[in-house]
């Protein structure tokens, strides 16, 4: 039986909640007012069975919908096909139990590709991309071309435009692990050296937290964000929280006896580094420099200046 619970954990994870439905952004147009509502509904067969029912007062379709989001009335309302397509891809790799699926989206929701992770009989741990059809049932192995993309991108940006704090790890585990335990919003590259420079755009006006694993290339990675960070991103801090040899803030709530409280404290005792043209004096009194982000503005982005009397 679907359960609209599930389905909105997986595609709308920043939907919210009111009068017995949620609301949420529709992925098929460019949606500001959250326009899409999705609930349990009854079937109409007097058997007491429910389906999930979508409603786009903008009027998309479910097609379109579903189109946009890679995913298909037979995946939500009928057979899901996910354990189909794992024993697929686990067939077809020969790397092992198939152990994640990561669905990777553009900044309208758009499904692109899907991160898979692996672990061999040895437990070493293997990752290869696809571009999954669950409605058809299959799937073509790699990115397709497509340039690598943030993860869980739509609520990254949703969550800046909303003003709330943003977090950036080293792996999609910790994504989920900063949202299941503390209702953050998360991205990750991926791995460490995985960071593009062009992410930074995203992050504009942003309050960004960086959680680095607890090894080299982790710290070299997190310094390369920041300092690419403040040219775009309002403040910004990087808070190491793991003593493991490796280890990442998942280690450290699951494995080291930390708590989402104590991770709170050793995130708030860390200072903000603000950006280059935001000055903050004794009483934490922000003024921007106008020109030097006017400067900021013109080393590092596309702009137009448009000269009107309207």
């Amino acid at each position: 039986m679907p359960n609209v619970e599930t389905f909105i954990e997986r595609y709308f994870p920043d939907a919210r909640y009111s009068s017995g439905e949620y609301c949420c952004r529709c992925p098929a147009h460019n949606d500001i007012r959250e326009s899409l509502h999705i609930r349990q509904g009854e079937k109409p067969d007097g058997t007491g069975s429910t389906k999930i029912v979508m409603n786009c007062k903008a009027g998309c379709t479910n097609e379109e919908i579903l189109k946009a989001l890679g995913a298909s009335l037979e995946e939500i309302n009928g057979k899901d096909r996910q354990q189909e397509i794992r024993k697929k891809l686990e067939k077809y790799f020969k790397l092992g139990d198939l152990t994640d699926i990561y669905d990777y989206r553009d900044p309208d929701a758009r499904y692109l590709y899907s991160k898979l992770r692996f672990r061999d009989p040895d437990g070493k741990k293997q990752i290869r991309y696809a571009r999954i059809n669950y409605r058809l049932g299959s799937f073509d192995s790699g990115r397709g071309g497509i340039d690598q993309e943030l993860y869980q991108l739509p609520e990254l940006i949703r969550s800046i435009e909303e003003g709330y704090p943003v977090y950036i790890v080293e792996g999609e585990k910790d994504v989920h692990t900063l949202r299941d335990q503390l209702y953050y919003r998360a991205t990750t590259a991926g791995a460490a050296g995985d960071w593009k420079k062009h992410f930074a755009r995203y992050f504009k006006g942003a309050y960004v937290v960086i959680l680095p694993d607890n090894d080299a290339p982790g710290q070299k990675a997190a310094e390369e964000i920041r300092r690419d960070l403040l040219q775009y991103a309002y403040q910004v801090k990087v808070v190491k929280v793991s003593d493991l040899n490796h280890g990442d803030v998942t280690d450290y709530l699951t494995e080291e006896g930390g708590t989402p409280e104590s991770l709170r404290d050793l995130i708030d005792e860390q200072p903000w580094t603000p950006a280059s043209w935001v000055s903050v004096d004794k009483k934490d009194k922000h003024t921007i420099n106008t020109d030097l982000l006017a400067s900021t503005i013109d080393r590092n982005d596309d702009y137009l200046i448009i000269r009107s009397s309207g």
